[in-house]
């Protein structure tokens, strides 16, 4: 339990805070919501001694990673002692660094720093709420060899530039087919599957969990393919695999709709595979909030809880994440689904009806295959508005709104800058099978403006869409947990492995690495900000 952020809360309340309030600074300052919950809880427990806190001694959690910019709003209690505390801290610099690190704007909107350097961002700083995350540097992926069903890990040190040795326990399986899962809530560890083809007598399955802090694996299971394992230990690990806590890795969910409920397997970081039963719902979570969604036969319910504040209104779109002190979600254009729609749901009659209507009238036009394969997936486009909506977290009324409409651009993904008050979006040119995409900075001021980073053709066949289901699961691209770069993936290893490619970008410099030159698979890396499926 952090001292100085229950001191922080402590003080707060004493000034007549809001929990949301609090909730909301916090984030905005980089601290995680179970950091803040947990904190919030000890508070509440101990209600007795809430005055027994440090009033100078202590420093201010907000004050080493929140710029000192001025605020329009009314000025409270807290923001005049946060202010009073800033400015000492002020004075004690020089006007030039203040200048270059805090109110210097970039090409691509405020507070965009022109430096790597973030002095609130390190180890050694006063109130740094998670050292592995800030320090987290390492891009994992897989990759293999032309017609060869075997792979091989891949770590690399975004930092240095360079790949790291691999540990030896992984290198011993060098015929196996590897899987790479989320990281865990930290970024401390990484579930790697490694497998030999199908299930048969000689087939076997590995689980390591690799350690970021020590650069090293350890198995933590070990077993022939067998009918306990044969779900979980295959390619559905991709996606099935999801995280309770630091050390516990859920591999397996069975659901039963009839009970209502869910047998979940899990993996300990001791090695235990143990199982138990849960509601059957949905959650993804990140450092900012929990979404869940509990769908039964009759109803559908969803709930959004920022830091330790449940939210009572209701959205239409899907949930970013938090930024500036406001939920931002996003509403994108439907599209017709044959199959299944945007939300996963079977695709309804009137949306077949009508594809079956209109690919009859192109099938008298007579157009050669390639032909009628290109007004398809124009015909299933999406078609409308995508909106960008900020919502205040005490009302739920919207507060701004950013139109993110522009020709046939289509929204992949938005991202929370780690840091800073601006979001980060993928667009590609069409949903499907593009053949551009940009990165846009979206600043959510009074005014709100888009501002493109950088714009680049795409190999053909390449499907970010696919690649946003499978290799980078619920997310097109990746942010690094410092906010600097942008990771993502280039071509399909689907339609042409070779074109496949990882590379990261940074989002002030421009710089470009490139990770990854071909057949490259399952990249991940430590991104705190991205929603993710938890237990």
């Amino acid at each position: 339990m952090n001292q100085q952020l229950i001191d922080f809360i402590q003080k707060a309340k004493s000034l007549s805070e809001t929990d949301l309030e609090i909730t909301s600074s916090l984030l905005s300052a980089g601290w995680k919501q179970q950091d803040i919950s947990a904190a919030f809880e000890y508070v509440q427990k101990n209600s007795n001694v809430s005055q027994n806190f440090s009033t100078t001694d202590e420093p201010d959690p907000l004050k080493v990673t929140q710029p000192p910019e001025e605020k329009k709003a009314k000025p409270n209690k807290l923001t005049i002692t946060l202010f009073t505390l800033g400015l000492l801290f002020v004075v004690t610099i020089s006007g030039f660094f203040i200048y270059f690190k805090f109110f210097k704007k970039t090409p691509l909107g405020p507070n965009i720093k022109d430096s790597e350097e973030k002095p609130y961002q390190t180890s050694e700083t006063i109130g740094q709420p998670n050292a592995i995350e800030s320090t987290h540097s390492i891009i994992a992926f897989t990759t293999s060899k032309k017609d060869n069903p075997a792979s091989a890990v891949v770590f690399y040190d975004r930092q240095q530039k360079e790949k790291l040795p691999l540990p030896q326990v992984i290198q011993e399986d060098n015929n196996f087919m590897f899987l790479l899962g989320p990281w865990s809530p930290s970024g401390q560890y990484l579930p790697i599957l490694a497998f030999t083809g199908p299930a048969t007598e000689e087939s076997y399955v590995n689980l390591y969990f690799y350690d970021s802090q020590k650069l090293e694996a350890k198995k933590i299971y070990s077993s022939p393919r067998n009918e306990e394992n044969f779900v979980w230990a295959s390619t559905s690990f991709n996606f099935l695999s999801a995280w309770m806590d630091d050390t516990r890795l859920v591999v397996n969910n069975v659901r039963d709709p009839q009970k209502e409920s869910a047998t979940l397997t899990y993996v300990t970081t001791d090695g235990e595979i143990k199982t138990m039963q849960q509601s059957d719902e949905l959650k993804r979570a990140n450092d900012q909030l929990e979404h869940t969604v509990t769908t039964r036969p009759s109803i559908h319910t969803e709930s959004i809880t920022v830091g330790s504040v449940t939210l009572d209104f209701v959205l239409e779109g899907e949930v970013v994440g938090v930024v500036d002190g406001m939920l931002a979600v996003l509403e994108k254009p439907k599209s017709i689904s044959v199959i299944v729609d945007d939300a996963g749901n079977a695709a309804s009659p009137q949306d077949l009806e009508y594809f079956e209507e209109e690919m009859e009238k192109l099938e008298k036009q007579g157009l050669s295959e390639e032909e009628l394969s290109k007004k398809t997936l124009e015909l299933i486009e999406p078609k409308g508005k995508t909106i960008l909506s900020l919502y205040n977290l005490k009302d739920g009324k919207v507060n701004r709104e950013v139109n993110l409409t522009d020709g046939t651009w289509q929204v992949q993904s938005i991202l929370v800058h780690p840091s800073e008050k601006f979001l980060i979006a993928h667009q590609t040119d069409k949903r499907h099978l593009p053949s551009k995409q940009r990165f846009v900075v979206i600043t959510p001021s009074e005014n709100p403006n888009t501002r493109t980073i950088f714009e680049e053709d795409l190999p053909k066949s390449s499907n970010p869409n696919y690649l946003s289901s499978l290799m980078f699961q619920e997310n097109s691209f990746f942010l690094s947990s410092d906010g600097d770069w942008i990771i993502g993936m280039r071509g399909s290893n689907v339609d042409n492995p070779q074109n496949s490619t990882i590379y990261m970008k940074n989002i002030i410099t421009q710089e470009e690495s490139l990770i990854c030159s071909n057949n490259c698979w399952d990249v991940r890396t430590y991104c705190p900000l991205c929603l993710q499926t938890v237990y």
